[in-house]
């Protein structure tokens, strides 16, 4: 099993061990809290009550690289902030009076990605880097 190196810049996938590096130069594990990783996403958590295990004072980072979050999207959830155009009116009305963000209602995650990647595929299969970069995760 690989170990997170404090005085690297990459961290083993949770899932996979695929080493992901963190999105700013120069930075270490121990700038976790000030960098990014790339194509992956850091999540970290305070404590949760109902864990045996950690349920304590700091925090625990961990990584899923891009290539696992994709795979293993049927096992999670997605909440996504709703970006139309009725609530940008309305964050424009709120403006000044500290506007909370308003969402969709919570989906699985694999829902999401698969309309994600279908508008993406439409939209942008003509040579985009981007496209270029994600579209491998989404081959079946």
């Amino acid at each position: 099993m690989k170990r997170a190196e404090l005085d690297s810049n990459t961290i083993p996938c949770l899932l996979c061990e695929r080493d992901v590096q963190m999105g700013h130069p120069n930075t270490s594990l121990t700038d976790i809290e000030k960098s990014n990783f790339d194509q992956g996403v850091e999540c970290r958590t305070h404590g949760n009550y109902g864990s045996q295990v950690w349920d304590m004072d700091g925090t625990i980072f961990f990584v899923i690289c891009d290539g696992c979050l994709v795979k293993h999207s049927a096992k999670m959830l997605v909440k996504e902030r709703d970006h139309s155009e009725t609530n940008k009116e309305f964050g424009e009305v709120l403006k000044g009076k500290n506007p909370k963000p308003i969402y969709k209602p919570v989906r699985n995650a694999r829902d999401y990605y698969d309309e994600w990647f279908k508008w993406l595929d439409e939209k942008y299969n003509d040579g985009d880097s981007y496209y270029d970069d994600v579209s491998p995760y989404f081959k079946k």
